[in-house]
């Protein structure tokens, strides 16, 4: 009788958890990469500063899971002389996706939908 209430409570998380399976999964994230060809201090010295007015640390100017929806991302390109505040744009995110922000010299900054090569 002393393995009844072990079993017992096994026998629940395990249905807990059987349950939770079943039932609709959350989002995955999208992810933003930021992409500057020829540029050896992306990530350092350039790269994605802030998303949504939230600073990123360093591990994450280079890539970033955000969650789908109209998001402000603030970053700063290679050979750019960019507002005092950083230069930033708008883009409505699709969850589950991969995106690039591309920065190309004498081009206007992009965010794509990432090639997946």
């Amino acid at each position: 009788m002393r393995f009844a209430i072990p079993t017992l409570a096994a026998s629940a998380l395990l249905a807990s958890a059987a349950a939770s399976a079943a039932g609709p999964e959350a989002p995955q994230p999208a992810t933003l990469t930021f992409v500057a060809p020829y540029s050896a201090l992306v990530g350092n010295a350039f790269g994605m500063d802030a998303i949504d007015s939230l600073p990123l640390v360093m591990d994450q100017r280079q890539e970033i899971k955000i969650g789908g929806g109209l998001r402000t991302v603030w970053y700063s390109c290679p050979g750019e002389a960019g507002p005092k505040d950083g230069s930033r744009m708008s883009f409505a995110f699709e969850a589950g996706k991969m995106y690039e922000l591309v920065c190309r010299t004498g081009q206007e900054a992009a965010i794509r939908e990432a090639d997946n090569c």
